[in-house]
């Protein structure tokens, strides 16, 4: 007698939902995401990573976060910030990790880490501990960047991590900064059978710091790799003219600040070299959500406000015969 055949579960249910999904476009599916990791061009895998310990949610912070002074690298790093253990499902099993965790977010450790601004301080896995701080000359501890934390909490293997996280704006008596070390694993992202993601990701959640053109978070990507139609800097909107007067022209090939706040052709600035030099000739974010319409598309890098019109180019002249050719 032949032996029943286990069931066979598809690994892409996502794919098939009979509905939109709320919150998260086709294209940021982990099936459809084109993997170019860091920010995504659908999704920013940054976020699945924001909750790879359960029930704690961490931002990644460094140079890249233009808002932070480079002179203060002690707000670099991997930084806690919220602790959502009553709806994280995965700290609801019956296994004894999980009930041993959830207890001490429930505890008087729980509740100091919900004060505070913690940070990672070490991971431990597979009997190797990983500081997440370099030293100087001096032996003082220097935080890593928020970007080479999280390439190491990235790889993390499932299964058990050790989890020493430290409180950097509070010193006790004898001169150290407060640490709690707690023991659970690395979260999966997606479900071992269905293939669905894990319910803890709330609808939008992958796609919520990536910059979304006509919004003013665009104002404060660090990227530097818009599409031409959302460009950085751009030519000077001119009269429609031949190629050779294009060339000719000194306004034609002026490039400006896409996001400047003055609109006027007296207030055409070149755009400077540096992000600080630039702040104070764009718009802030407030005024974008008020002013988006004055931005202009641009093509061929040159703003346009009205139809487009083309350049005239020169006519051509094909040879008729082979003769011709030669």
């Amino acid at each position: 007698m032949m032996s029943e055949q286990p069931k066979i579960f598809p690994r892409n249910l996502t794919a098939r939902l009979a509905y939109q999904a709320a919150g998260n476009p086709v294209s940021s599916r982990l099936e459809d995401e084109v993997g170019n990791c860091f920010p995504g061009l659908g999704i920013d895998i940054r976020n699945l990573d924001r909750r790879f310990f359960p029930g704690l949610v961490f931002n990644f912070a460094g140079r890249e976060h233009r808002e932070l002074d480079p002179e203060i690298p002690n707000l670099y790093g991997a930084r806690l910030v919220s602790v959502e253990d009553e709806c994280d499902a995965d700290l609801h099993q019956s296994n004894p990790m999980a009930i041993a965790l959830l207890a001490v977010f429930h505890s008087p450790q729980g509740r100091e880490l919900r004060q505070g601004e913690w940070f990672i301080d070490t991971l431990e896995q597979a009997g190797k501990t990983i500081a997440l701080y370099d030293r100087n000359s001096k032996g003082e501890r220097i935080p890593m960047d928020g970007m080479a934390v999280w390439r190491i909490v990235r790889s993390l293997s499932p299964g058990h991590v050790g989890l020493t996280l430290m409180r950097r704006d509070l010193t006790e008596a004898d001169g150290q900064h407060p640490t709690i070390t707690l023991n659970g694993w690395r979260r999966q992202f997606v479900d071992p059978k269905t293939g669905t993601l894990n319910e803890v990701y709330q609808p939008g959640e992958l796609v919520q710091s990536l910059c979304s053109p006509w919004q003013h978070d665009m104002r404060d990507c660090a990227c530097m790799y818009w599409a031409s139609n959302r460009p950085d800097i751009v030519f000077a909107e001119v009269p429609a003219k031949t190629e050779e007067e294009l060339l000719e022209s000194e306004d034609a090939n002026l490039r400006l600040d896409w996001l400047r706040s003055d609109r006027e052709a007296t207030g055409r600035v070149f755009a400077p070299n540096s992000y600080r030099k630039l702040r104070q000739y764009q718009m802030d974010n407030h005024e974008i959500n008020k002013r988006w319409t004055e931005l202009n598309f641009a093509l061929e890098s040159r703003e346009i406000s009205e139809t487009y019109t083309p350049p005239e180019r020169d006519a051509q002249d094909p040879d008729e015969t082979d003769q011709d050719l030669n």
